[in-house]
């Protein structure tokens, strides 16, 4: 996206066919790095092709020659799309397009809005730990929020500049860079107010823009007032400090643990393997989707595969429960639960939050 808003305003103040056909051809491309990005990117470049057409600074040609490339590389995406639709059967030729077993387009709907609002303020702060807990900290560190605090109020100083800006950029018809990055902000945002339950690292597109802003804040506050120049320096580079401090220092110790961090349960696996044991039995919610590193580990190839049983030459995998003191066991460490075991003459052995039982 970076790449691409680049480029496209390169094309147009240069006038240049070249760069604005890469730039179709890098919008094609990000369409592929997140499932979310083919509801961002539509909107996106339907609110900017009408304001270069309203400034006139791109023709209706040039915006086929932009389209071309997106189109071309879109075009499995839109196959698939009308598959999981039910419009199209699966593709099974050169190129495989199956039939989804979960599909991620029916998260969308504007009845979402509503219960959405919280993104809000997530994305100049942390995630909502009423709906998510702490198993999110990773995007964001409560006690220094997505951009430290200060940048809060920069943010929106610079977002009423460019809003103005850009109502003075429509009158005159003329074009003004700050434009884009209010499309872009907007864009993102929209999505994450039409998903379910929407969450920082969801809205990653959008620190672009919001980064944007925040200097564009700084740029317009000291050329008003000059005088915060230095202190708002010193508080940037003391918020800075402190969140590196802190990183390096007590981050992991604090969030080493966390549901979606998934190196224990590896070195868990990868101590099982070598207790030569044939059934390995991974019980309960370990971490999120956790045959995946099985097949990483294992390098097992995705046409090959059952998620409730995975074999291998030496293993079964097992995704489910079945008392066979002949087996080994992976599962969230519990108190109770290593005392119960233990008890039925199980040895253990503890990786963070996760424990392997075996005999």
């Amino acid at each position: 996206m970076s790449i691409s808003i680049a480029l496209l305003i390169r094309a147009v103040e240069n006038n240049s066919i070249k760069k604005l056909i890469l730039c179709g051809l890098f919008l094609g491309l990000s369409l592929y790095t997140y499932a979310l990005s083919y509801i961002i990117i539509p909107i996106l470049l339907f609110l900017i092709c009408l304001y270069l057409l309203w400034c006139k600074k791109i023709t209706i040609k040039r915006l086929i020659l932009l389209g071309i490339p997106i189109f071309i590389l879109a075009l499995p995406l839109i196959l698939m799309i009308l598959i999981n639709n039910g419009f199209l059967n699966e593709i099974k030729t050169f190129i495989t397009i199956p039939k989804l077993p979960l599909y991620r387009g029916n998260e969308l709907s504007l009845k979402n809005i509503k219960d959405n609002l919280y993104i809000i303020p997530s994305i100049l702060s942390y995630d909502n730990q009423e709906l998510f807990g702490l198993q999110l900290v990773y995007n964001a560190i409560p006690q220094f929020g997505t951009l430290y605090y200060l940048s809060i109020p920069l943010f929106f100083v610079g977002l009423g500049y460019g809003i103005k800006k850009f109502f003075i950029s429509i009158k005159n018809k003329e074009f003004d860079i700050n434009s884009i990055f209010l499309f872009w902000f907007f864009s993102v945002l929209v999505c994450m107010l039409l998903i379910i339950a929407p969450n920082i690292n969801k809205a990653n597109a959008i620190f672009v823009p919001l980064i944007y802003f925040v200097a564009l804040g700084i740029c317009f506050i000291i050329k008003n007032l000059r005088v915060l120049f230095i202190p708002i320096v010193i508080l940037l580079i003391v918020n800075f400090a402190m969140f590196f401090y802190y990183f390096f220092n007590q981050y992991n110790k604090d969030w080493q643990d966390l549901y979606y961090f998934s190196g224990n349960y590896m070195d868990a696996i990868s101590y099982s393997k070598e207790l030569d044991k044939k059934d390995i039995y991974i019980v309960g919610n370990v971490t999120s989707q956790p045959y995946i590193y099985i097949l990483l580990d294992n390098e097992i190839s995705p046409y090959d595969f059952n998620s409730y049983n995975i074999k291998t030459t030496n293993h079964n995998y097992i995704f489910d429960y079945n008392y066979d003191e002949n087996s080994v066991y992976i599962m969230s460490y519990d108190e109770n639960v290593c005392e119960t075991w233990c008890e039925y003459g199980f040895k253990s052995k503890q990786f963070g939050n996760i424990v392997v039982f075996y005999k």
